[in-house]
């Protein structure tokens, strides 16, 4: 850490009058003279603090770094050694929910440096090539993590123009908190104070506001829970800042895209303080040449994918990048972002960051990105003014095909619009060739580029109908028209059976069919089970270690495909990128497969060591063979040609391998009375739905379409995306707990904010008289309860609760069929439930759940 002396001298600009105030830290015995170098303004006197009038300056920004030296002499009989100082003219507070740098609004674009960052800048000349590169890259602002930016790199922001939050450890002590501030308030690329920690009383953020009242002073910006405060400069209110956490992995699903440009809370200044795709792996070896690496990635042969650990850290890079352009276009579209802050300091050189990060920028929506041949697809493109100039611009619009000539354009006069605005809606279509194409969108002045972007296209072959016979496990017919249309209906010995996402656990898998099912591959036929629960290990247990699948979350990992004719017509020898973006798996198995076709390079928590997982999981079991995974293929079936593809490559392959056969050695019946029992005895549907907003804390009490009539198949508009009701069991006898981020949240990578919003749990039972019972819910947030569509219970959380608590719940249970509706609202807390249910009486409570 760097040497913290405190300025003696401190300078604070004064735009609106024109004039700069010079304080000394310890007045001297004498007269003092302070004088702006290069210039005939000074003033003098015998004070501590002198003002100096600036008639004639340049405002410093990140556009225009000017810097202004000062000098300070002092007189009397022993006249000190002179003092050299320099400041920029400029001004930053937050109005209006923005950040405003010198009168005007400025959109935060920014990345988080962290320690392990500062060996890049060893040096002044790599400080300075760090604030040029994040420059070029459209960056215009820094914030630290884990300690204060090295003074180099602060020198480099100042003079290269870029604009900085700095942090403050009160847990350091507060005598390093207000060296650090003495020392470095001088510094004009400083807009921000962070204190890493909540401050409930706001002791701390008025100490620093006292010390250095020219900034901006923010609170707990990577807290998961909890509010981030702030208090603008010169002013001694204290606001509310919605600061979020929030990283979604490689590669960006449009429900990401979907979730920045919905998130953060309304009225309110919003700070995506750490954004994006997951930072790349670092510290298990993915940083350049390492021999111990590259021999294991050739045990697994995945150096016909990866060549090396030098390869792999310029792919994951590469496909990071990707994402993060994505991502960060889609927080420019949400108006209600003030700032962002990229986690993990990317490779700026390797991706078109630019692109998206000029002051006026051209985002392009797309409803899908992969394409069969001569497809057509709507496209939007809307433009992003931070700047809210006119100008009168030409729109260039171009769909570009695999071999580079334009197949198609489209040019415009419009007027640019102050807010940001939709300028073109249409229709654009693929060519009869198969490859990447490109929809190329400028805006032009003349000869002049304002702005550009583009997105690419994926066009795929379609695969031919197969005439495998499939049969589908669909106990609710949900499945199986969409996993049979492109194959051959099933006869009496189907040779591939698909079981597809049913529900959390393999406690309420349909037994018997199961159970046939597992027979049948035991006798030669094959089994593609999509996205197994977690306890699928539970059953393997009970018949065949072959059996056995276990899940591994791998959220922040990235995804490789080998060249395998499962992938026939798609990208193969690659890192799963863009193309993938529908399927690409969460989750990855800890077996080795019997035939290897894509799997995951993840780092895991506490390890220095990549981990090495199996997306596609083979596994022989008795004379068949169970193909696990955790693709989201089904689910995209119809709408995406890769996932269409996909699909009936799976069935080809393994329809090859499938040679079923009689059964001889059926699986045990204790194993069918194991499930049959466990189903019966344990498992408890609850159906769930959400989110839905809880902006303001509103949520609570605003009735959504649930509260006025539970239809299990109805879909409705949710906070960021449509939701619907999803199947989740609980197990257990007595005490029902339900996780709602766990089943309907979306898969972030490492820690996240959770959010203000609003989820619904209903289930239905049967009592054979009238009952009184007593529901006992532990929670946290905003609760209310319903039985048979009549309110029973309301509670709200006190801002105090920063821990669950227990709310007591009597309800009455009727003769026959019973509705209970759950409704939590949580504001920035986990959203679970625990429900007990008990009899009120001496009587034991009867009810038998639905299942």
């Amino acid at each position: 850490m760097d040497a913290l002396t405190p300025a003696p001298l401190f300078l604070q600009p004064d735009l609106r009058r024109k004039r700069v105030q010079a304080s000394l830290l310890e007045r001297p015995p004498g007269p003092v003279r302070v004088t702006v170098e290069g210039t005939p303004y000074s003033s003098e006197g015998e004070l501590a603090t002198l003002i100096i009038d600036l008639p004639e300056f340049q405002p410093w920004s990140p556009d225009n770094p000017a810097l202004i030296a000062v000098r300070c002499e002092t007189g009397g009989t022993n006249p000190a050694t002179p003092l050299a100082a320099r400041f920029g003219m400029r001004e930053c507070t937050l109005k209006d929910n923005r950040f405003h740098l010198n009168t005007k609004p400025i959109l935060l674009r920014g990345v988080v440096l962290e320690a392990a960052d500062v060996a890049s800048c060893a040096d002044e000349s790599g400080a300075q090539g760090l604030v040029a590169r994040l420059k070029r890259a459209g960056f215009n602002f820094l914030r630290a993590r884990g300690g204060p930016i090295p003074a180099r790199v602060l020198d480099a922001a100042d003079e290269l123009g870029l604009l900085v939050c700095d942090e403050l450890d009160p847990n350091g002590g507060m005598q390093t908190v207000d060296a650090t501030v003495m020392a470095r308030r001088n510094h004009p690329s400083i807009v921000i104070w962070h204190i890493a920690q909540s401050d409930d009383s706001g002791s701390a953020m008025r100490h620093v506001h006292q010390l250095d009242p020219s900034r901006i002073v923010v609170t707990a910006l990577d807290a998961l829970e909890g509010d981030s405060r702030f208090m603008r400069p010169y002013q001694d209110e204290i606001g509310a800042l919605d600061s979020a956490i929030c990283h979604l992995p490689s590669p960006s699903s449009g429900r990401a895209e979907r979730f920045y440009e919905h998130v953060g809370e309304p009225g309110m200044p919003v700070l995506l303080a750490s954004f994006g795709t997951q930072p790349a792996l670092t510290g298990i070896g993915l940083s350049g040449s390492d021999a111990a690496l590259d021999r294991e990635l050739a045990d697994r042969e995945i150096d016909r994918v990866l060549e090396s650990a030098a390869h792999a850290t310029t792919a994951i890079q590469e496909a990071r990048g990707e994402a993060l352009v994505l991502q960060i276009a889609a927080a420019r579209v949400n108006a209600k972002v003030a700032g962002y802050c990229v986690d993990g300091l990317p490779d700026v050189d390797a991706a078109g960051f630019a692109r998206v990060q000029t002051p006026l920028m051209l985002a392009i929506r797309a409803s899908r990105t992969n394409l069969v041949p001569r497809e057509e697809v709507p496209v939007a493109v809307t433009i992003v003014n931070d700047d809210r100039s006119e100008p009168l611009a030409d729109l260039s619009l171009q769909v570009v095909g695999p071999t580079n000539q334009v197949l198609w354009k489209k040019k415009r006069s419009i007027k640019v619009p102050k807010q940001t605005r939709d300028v073109w809606t249409g229709t654009i279509s693929a060519s009869g060739s198969v490859g990447v194409h490109k929809f190329v969108v400028r805006l032009m002045q003349g000869m002049k580029l304002l702005a550009q972007n583009r997105i690419d296209l994926q066009v795929v072959e379609p695969a031919p109908v197969c005439d495998v016979e499939v049969s589908v496990l669909d106990p609710h017919g949900e499945w199986t028209e969409r996993c049979t249309a492109p194959a051959k209906p099933a006869g009496t010995k189907p040779r591939v059976y698909i079981v597809p996402p049913l529900t959390n656990t393999v406690r309420a898998y349909p037994e018997t069919e199961l159970i046939n099912l597992l027979n049948e591959v035991r006798a030669g036929a094959v089994a593609i089970v999509f996205s197994p629960p977690a306890d699928w290990n539970d059953l393997a247990e009970r018949i065949d270690d072959a059996l056995k699948a276990t899940t591994v979350d791998v959220f922040g990992g990235f995804h490789y495909v080998r060249l395998h004719p499962v992938f026939d017509g798609l990208p193969s020898r690659c890192l799963m990128r863009q193309a993938y973006r529908n399927i690409v798996p969460r989750r990855s198995f800890e077996e080795q497969s019997d035939e290897r076709m894509c799997g995951t390079i993840a780092a895991r928590s506490g390890d220095d060591a990549p981990w090495f997982g199996e997306d596609m999981l083979v596994r022989r079991f008795g004379s068949g063979r169970m193909v696990f995974t955790h693709a989201r293929v089904l689910e995209h079936l119809g709408s995406d040609p890769v996932a269409d593809r996909l699909y009936l490559n799976l069935i080809r392959h393994f329809g090859r391998r499938s040679v079923p056969g009689e059964i001889t050695q059926p699986i045990q019946q204790s194993v069918l009375d194991w499930l049959r029992r466990e189903r019966s005895e344990r498992a408890r549907l609850w159906s769930l739905i959400g989110p839905f907003p809880n902006w303001g804390g509103a949520g609570h009490d605003t009735k959504y379409p649930p509260e006025q009539q539970v239809d299990l198949t109805a879909i409705h508009a949710g906070w960021r995306d449509p939701v619907r009701w999803t199947r989740w069991y609980v197990i257990g006898e007595v005490r029902n707990e339900i996780d709602f981020d766990a089943a309907l949240g979306l898969p972030f990578a490492g820690p996240v904010s959770t959010l203000p919003e609003t989820f619904y749990a209903y289930a239905e039972c049967a009592a054979p008289t009238r009952q009184a019972a007593t529901m006992r819910v532990r929670l946290e947030g905003c609760l209310k309860v319903f039985i048979n569509g009549t309110e029973c219970h309301s509670s709200s959380a006190r801002e105090s609760d920063s821990t669950s608590r227990e709310e007591t719940v009597p309800l009455t249970f009727k003769q026959g069929k019973n509705a209970i509706l759950i409704k939590l609202a949580r504001d920035r807390r986990p959203a679970r439930l625990s429900v007990e249910t008990t009899s009120a009486t001496r009587d034991p409570l009867i009810l038998k759940w639905w299942r």
